[in-house]
């Protein structure tokens, strides 16, 4: 079995772009087209994509060459769909740029791997090594003893401390002796889960309701008393400082020495263990009363709000009673922020014409163009065309320039669509994008909102886009390659899976009007329920 992988190291070789790799036998079984494996490219390991494989275990090669076999899988699940893969060599061609700079683009930041090279003691020989100690170079011994050290050493890291000519002298010395290897790693990703320790609650029912019946018996079994300081009959009042044979005047507000001290109270066996029980009644309590799935409690914080000590904290966990497990924090975008949810409104005629226009019996398979001015009501149109797609069991993607991210259009979407909406643009974390994306790919989103990028978010069953503001020069990104359309990108990957694609504008481009493009778009001009305002120059 073959495959061929796109890596970003073959990234300028044109036509070669792909590279054909042999699948070992026992990956096999679990080798699949969209996902991320490492393979061999000249002395280091690469990071790379599977783009097809076949059957077959011949291939013209020629003259030297020879079939190197994938070295592993990083991630069982595809990174890219077929959909996406198909829309990436569509880019590529299109505006004429490196396949594999236009699949890294619809990656999240960080999930790739960067090779680096290392060097090893090849075996564990002490003779070897000591006639390495006597007989070698004196730089030669310094690289053994740090290997005898630290186990592995960075090639970069042996660049910087010696620099590039004395390292390659030293590198080409250790090749040519036997004791030292020089192997290839991939650095973990920048990009990956967050995961923390928290606490949760394993006893339950039955068992749970005995406990908290027996520990309450405890806590009551004796009230502690309030220290009250006992004040002296007498008080004893300050010293005069009046001259000699005048009477003192007694301070008012002269504080008593018994009342600013502190009573203290040993306490007995019993209130110990009165106080331990009401401390642990409270920890329970916080997190049977914890209804936020988002919202967890590390082993501090529990101790901190409830008042137990580590040693109580423990008697919980050898009880059985609490556990602590690791468990991912998802970083939320919307975190903090007010959504409300948001019932759909009664549609115009007008509006309900263009819902049936978009995903009812008048949809003819071309790409719509909702002309409306602002505030006649696009927004519901599009709200209410992913409901029904999302009837369907499908999802969708709505595009807004990256400016009104800030806006009310967001959690207006979110407040729609509760938990079920991933929103992705450049302005988020590693982090916080990794996430979305995870989410997006599992197929717990519905509607995924953002900026141009997130046109590629991999929703396995992708039935609607929308681009509202399509005339926004914010769609076309010229900054960086690889250099692209966002509208011409929707409506291609649009045709690719057969699905509606609504351009939204209250001033369309002039390009529409033209016959040609009249014939392909569907051009909807019937929201006017909303006026713009009459202006009047003095």
């Amino acid at each position: 079995m073959l495959a061929d992988v796109l890596t970003s190291a073959a990234s300028w070789l044109g036509e070669r772009s792909l590279l054909t790799y042999v699948v070992p036998e026992e990956l096999m079984a679990e080798l699949r087209v969209g996902q991320l494996v490492a393979v061999p490219y000249g002395e280091r390991l690469v990071e790379g994509i599977v783009w097809t494989t076949s059957q077959d275990e011949w291939v013209e090669l020629e003259q030297g060459e020879e079939l190197r076999p994938i070295h592993t899988i990083l991630d069982t699940e595809p990174a890219l769909l077929g959909h996406q893969m198909a829309l990436a060599q569509w880019v590529a061609d299109y505006y004429v740029t490196p396949l594999a700079y236009v699949a890294q683009m619809m990656l999240p930041p960080g999930l790739m791997q960067r090779s680096r090279a290392v060097l090893r003691l090849a075996a564990n020989d002490e003779q070897a090594i000591d006639a390495a100690m006597q007989g070698g170079s004196l730089q030669l011994r310094a690289l053994l003893g740090l290997l005898l050290t630290e186990g592995t050493i960075d090639v970069e890291r042996l660049k910087e401390l010696l620099g590039p000519k004395r390292a390659k002298a030293i590198l080409k010395e250790a090749r040519e002796n036997e004791l030292f290897m020089q192997d290839s790693q991939l650095d973990a990703p920048k990009a990956k889960a967050r995961v923390k320790r928290v606490v949760r609650l394993v006893s339950r029912g039955d068992a749970l309701q005995e406990w908290c019946k027996r520990t309450e018996e405890i806590a009551q079994r004796n009230a502690l008393p309030v220290p009250v300081p006992v004040i002296p009959d007498h008080i004893m009042q300050p010293k005069s400082t009046g001259r000699k044979g005048r009477k003192a005047v007694e301070n008012p507000w002269a504080i008593p020495e018994a009342v600013s001290a502190t009573a203290t109270l040993t306490l007995s066996r019993t209130d110990k263990e009165s106080l331990r029980a009401q401390h642990q009644l409270a920890a329970v309590d916080l997190l049977l009363h914890n209804t936020d799935p988002n919202a967890h409690w590390s082993p501090n914080a529990l101790c901190k709000a409830s008042g137990m000590t580590k040693a109580q904290f423990d008697q919980l966990l050898r009880e059985h009673i609490l556990e602590v497990v690791e468990a991912e924090l998802r970083r939320d975008p919307l975190m903090g922020r007010t959504v409300l949810p948001s019932q759909p409104l009664s549609l115009t005629p007008d509006q309900q014409h263009a819902l049936n226009c978009i995903v009812g019996d008048e949809y003819d398979l071309r790409p719509i163009l909702l002309h409306g001015v602002t505030g006649s009501g696009k927004t519901e149109v599009y709200l209410q065309s992913l409901a029904a797609i999302i009837a369907q069991g499908k999802q969708g993607i709505i595009l807004v320039p990256e400016i009104a991210l800030t806006t009310q259009a967001v959690l207006r979407v979110a407040g729609r669509f509760p938990d079920r909406v991933a929103i992705i643009h450049s302005e988020l974390s590693t982090g916080e994008r990794y996430d979305e994306w995870r989410r997006i790919r599992s197929g717990e989103v519905d509607v995924v909102i953002g900026s141009r990028s997130a046109l590629f978010a991999p929703l396995p069953n992708l039935g609607i886009i929308i681009l509202d503001e399509e005339h926004e020069p914010a769609y076309k990104q010229s900054e960086r390659r690889p250099t692209y359309h966002a509208r011409e990108v929707a409506l291609m990957l649009g045709n690719i899976l057969n699905i509606p694609v609504v351009l939204g504008s209250a001033t369309p481009l002039l390009i529409h009007s033209i016959s040609p493009s009249r014939s392909t778009i569907a051009w909807l001009n019937y929201l006017a329920v909303s006026m713009l305002p009459c202006l009047r120059l003095r």
